[in-house]
Parts: structure tokens; sequence; C-alpha cells
């Protein structure tokens, strides 16, 4: 009687039957493998046996940038030179807006620098001696 009591309660609670679980086939451990420490340089860390030192930041020296402004472009935008582009089907093409003023701002751009380099000469040439 007493077997027929333990394979009834093992019927009336299916919760508590051990579960059949299949054979995989046996895999094998998994190697540990030895992680580094990754350290700032010119630490304590960096010293010891499992450390790797992290390089220097990027320093951006081949970063693409932008191109300043040429005097050619700043005195074109400002409207100093005596010429304007002729938009044509064929391309762009440069005409002076008015002759005499084209003349007028050359003369003066050359007076300009003649008399710059009259101020600068060293006046010990200029001297008789």
């Amino acid at each position: 009687m007493v077997a027929e009591k333990e394979t009834l309660s093992l019927h009336k609670c299916p919760d508590k039957m051990p579960k059949r679980t299949k054979l995989l086939a046996q895999q094998p451990l998994p190697v540990h493998q030895p992680h580094s420490l990754v350290s700032e340089g010119f630490t304590v860390k960096a010293m010891m046996k499992n450390s790797v030192v992290r390089g220097p930041p990027a320093a951006g020296a081949f970063k693409e940038r932008p191109t300043k402004p040429t005097a050619f472009r700043k005195f074109y935008e400002r409207g100093d030179f005596p010429i304007a582009l002729e938009h044509d089907s064929k391309g762009n093409k440069i005409a002076w807006k008015h002759v005499s003023a084209a003349v007028a701002v050359i003369r003066a751009r050359l007076e300009a620098d003649l008399h710059a380099e009259t101020i600068t000469a060293p006046t010990f040439f200029l001297t008789k001696g």
C-alpha cells in the first residue's frame, strides 16, 4: 500500500515531478582570456603587467578647415575693383565697369605704391657725402 500511495502522489502533482532534459553534446569549458587594463599614459596603472596604454586623442591636424577669404575677394566684394562679371551662355567673363574709373583706380594704386616706396627708402643713401 505504501507503494500505491507514492505513485498516486506523483501523479497528483505534476509540478513536483522531475523534468526530463535532453542531453547536449559536451562543450569545452571557456578558456579564461586575460583581459588587459586600459589606462592613461604616465600613471601607476600604465606600469602594471596587464595594462595597455591608451593613445593620445586626435589632434585634428588633417581635418579640413574652411579657407579664409583672400585679399582679392575682400576687395572685389567691397566693390573696389572697376570690374564686373558678365554671365554668358559660354561662361563668365570679366568686363570693365567704366574705363575711366578703371584708369583712375589703377593710377591711384600706382601713386600709393610709389609714395610708400619713397617713404620707406633709407635716408642715408640719399645724402651726399
